[in-house]
């Protein structure tokens, strides 16, 4: 296939090849550093529209995820064909998800391996509108997952949400021991609270002083956390290495606690419950106390301790729980949790000069 730019007519602008195409490091803004990288290439055209042909090809050592096919990259853009092919082998297996798709899979076989096809045409640009619903609602896509997976090593499986919450299981198992130190250190710092739900208040509130956010997604390091003792060592983490600690805390003063995976974000789409894959991309924390349960966000310095926010708020989680892995849903504030109320009186004298009192109070 050729890489080109041709004008709004069809007509040939110039060719380019993987010498015209830049390689950027690709860290996040809230990461120390990452691994990742990105191909980047600037047409230097400034007409519009104009169309780019391309094709390309990612080869990956040890596989967790396929990247979803997203033919349609945003708002404003039009497609005139794309194409997705997916060769694999049958004993690995292959999940898929179509969403808005104006057509559904070709697939054929030989004796080893499965071949599916996705084509989209003639996909006419859509215009961003204020409040309208996510871009999963709108645009054509496929979500692609292999059946089971290796890497770094750990071998895991996305035939449901257990198995997958297995996996998540054996990156953390045995990463939540502290040195006997700490433990007295934390037995003594909880022994004059009534409940166990003031433990918890009191080791987060510890937690919350000594240690702060920092991000490394090197290799595994991206779902792996750093074992807690580290942590308390060093005095930073990222969420998986924070919530980890935590759950480490609690555990060495005798209070159960679930590493939770959930996908973060303001006003973002939830996952989807029917696909078991890897849809998350924070840690949370889970607390069970009966009919209870307090959820924690390890990664904050000031939130007050139960309280997740909009960040992570109603919304499917994956609780991870050595063979009891399950989706649960997070806590959901009802309006009349968060209220302001406000009352203004006002009063004039016979100049026209005014008293004003407000008395506003504010709950949730």
């Amino acid at each position: 296939n050729e890489n080109v730019f041709c004008d709004e007519n069809g007509k040939l602008i110039k060719r380019f090849s993987s010498e015209d195409i830049e390689d950027f490091s690709a860290i996040s803004g809230y990461s120390l550093y990452e691994d990742n990288r990105v191909k980047y290439i600037d047409p230097g055209i400034r007409q519009v529209p104009f169309t780019v042909e391309y094709s390309f090809e990612v080869n990956f050592n040890g596989i967790l995820a396929f990247p979803t096919w997203t033919p349609v990259e945003d708002f404003n853009i039009s497609v005139e064909k794309s194409l997705c092919k997916v060769s694999i082998l049958k004993a690995a297996g292959l999940k898929y998800l179509e969403l808005n798709m104006p057509a559904k899979v070709i697939l054929n076989s030989d004796e080893k391996n499965d071949f599916y096809q996705w084509e989209i045409t003639n996909f006419k640009a859509l215009k961003r509108e204020p409040l309208m619903p996510s871009f999963r609602d709108y645009f054509p896509m496929v979500l692609l997952n292999p059946l089971d997976f290796e890497i770094g090593g750990y071998k895991g499986s996305s035939a449901s949400w257990a198995s997958l919450g297995d996996w998540t299981f054996s990156l953390i198992e045995g990463k939540d021991v502290l040195l006997p130190e700490t433990v007295a250190e934390l037995k003594e710092l909880v022994k004059d609270c009534a409940t166990q739900q003031e433990k918890v208040c009191k080791i987060y509130g510890y937690m919350q002083g000594r240690v702060r956010y920092v991000n490394l997604a090197i290799d595994l390091g991206g779902w792996q956390p750093i074992d807690a003792a580290t942590v308390h060592r060093l005095g930073y983490g990222d969420c998986k290495a924070l919530s980890n600690y935590m759950k480490a805390m609690l555990k060495a003063v005798g209070i159960e606690s679930y590493y939770c995976r959930v996908y973060a974000g303001e006003n973002v789409p939830d996952i989807i419950p029917s696909f078991p894959a890897p849809q998350f991309n924070h840690i949370i924390l889970c607390v069970p106390f009966g009919q209870d349960t307090t959820w924690l966000e390890c990664t904050s310095q000031h939130n007050p301790c139960g309280y997740l926010g909009g960040f992570t708020e109603n919304r499917y989680a994956l609780l991870v729980d050595k063979s009891n892995s399950r989706l649960v849903r997070t806590n959901e504030r009802r309006k009349d949790e968060n209220v302001r109320h406000c009352n203004a009186s006002i009063t004039f004298d016979e100049t026209g000069k005014g008293n004003i009192r407000i008395e506003t109070m504010y709950s949730g």
